[in-house]
């Protein structure tokens, strides 16, 4: 077994390149390629539960690109929670299959590196081959984050005395021997975790790895959240703003934001695009969700590239939300709220 512990170097400082992360005047909410509507009463789905955006990030996943899978399970209080799973043409958005089982704990989805998915399961987790057609592999451990190349997931357990975070095989859902104890993990990459600290009015974020000290790196903004692109690049959010850092180059660019904060949705497996999430409340007591924002950013032409407005969860109490997915290669966005599908077409690059 492979026990680290975080310790550290500094980045490199390069040039940057700094935008906003919405340009004035580009706001208006762009045209999917097509829709699907999963509340028809055909499909079942339940609109009396909406999920945080923890869990909404965690039910919609692309196997490739031309497969969308859904996620829809029965709610924070259903014992046992049964889980629906929507598999759909990326192409037209029609609806090839439909898949039942039973989660234990949180009901996520994650995208494989070879195009499964791996679900957690009452027993644990299952991974299924595309089109959720068969079950390959089962294993015990419960994850809760995948790295953005889909070859590792990882779970977060206690043993005595410690908090512990394991990596796993994505595929085989075997214990590949890597933990890091005690810190808490905001993301994984290729056995290597991000975290973050907090100096007087700075924020930092820690990255460990198994096999050498590869970086910190520390910003103005306290409240910081360090994200995996790739197993190279974060996208780190905090005070308004997503710095992309390169492990070896240092920040790459900066994009302010406006309105609420932005949190981090999703990378493309690709590690050349990333997505963005905002939410806007309306004042009242209490404030209620008037609608929300998914940006794109191209790592390489260091900027958004796209930018759309949902607001089919008006009126929503805050914190529930949309979830969004990315293709591997980069190419559409997925945007599930509450059971309405889109998918958009993205810039060429």
């Amino acid at each position: 077994m492979r026990l680290f512990y975080v310790s550290l170097i500094v980045f490199v400082a390069f040039p940057i390149s700094s935008c906003q992360l919405v340009p004035p005047g580009s706001h208006s909410t762009e045209k999917p390629l097509w829709t699907t509507d999963l509340r028809d009463a055909t499909y079942g789905w339940d609109t009396s539960h909406t999920p945080a955006f923890f869990q909404a990030t965690r039910q919609i996943a692309f196997g490739t690109d031309a497969e969308l899978v859904v996620a829809k399970d029965s709610g924070p209080f259903a014992k046992p929670n049964e889980v629906r799973g929507f598999v759909l043409d990326a192409k037209n958005g029609s609806i090839l299959r439909e898949v039942h089982w039973t989660s234990g704990s949180w009901p996520f989805l994650f995208a494989t590196f070879t195009g499964k998915y791996a679900v957690v399961t009452q027993a644990g987790m299952a991974v299924y081959s595309q089109g959720l057609q068969n079950i390959l592999a089962t294993g015990s451990h419960v994850a809760d984050k995948a790295s953005p190349d889909g070859h590792f997931l990882s779970a977060t357990e206690t043993i005595p005395g410690h908090g512990t975070t394991i990596f796993i095989d994505a595929d085989t859902l075997k214990a590949n021997g890597t933990e890091f104890r005690d810190v808490y993990v905001w993301s994984i990459a290729d056995n290597r975790i991000a975290s973050s600290a907090s100096r007087n009015a700075s924020g930092i974020v820690l990255v460990t790895d198994v096999r050498k000290q590869p970086a910190r790196y520390e910003t103005d903004c306290r409240d910081i959240r360090p994200n995996f692109i790739t197993s190279d690049l974060l996208a780190v959010l905090g005070c308004k703003r997503v710095d992309v850092v390169s492990l070896t180059g240092g920040k790459v660019f900066s994009s302010t934001s406006e309105g609420d904060e932005a949190f981090f949705a999703t990378a493309s497996r690709d590690g050349s695009r990333f997505a963005v999430m905002q939410t806007f409340l309306m004042a009242g007591d209490p404030p209620r969700l008037s609608k929300e924002r998914v940006t794109v950013f191209d790592v390489a032409r260091r900027r958004p590239v796209f930018v759309t407005d949902i607001s089919d969860l008006w009126g929503s109490t805050p914190g529930e939300s949309s979830g969004v997915a990315l293709s591997p290669d980069g190419s559409t966005l997925a945007v599930n709220s509450a059971g309405v599908v889109r998918l958009f077409a993205l810039r060429v690059r």
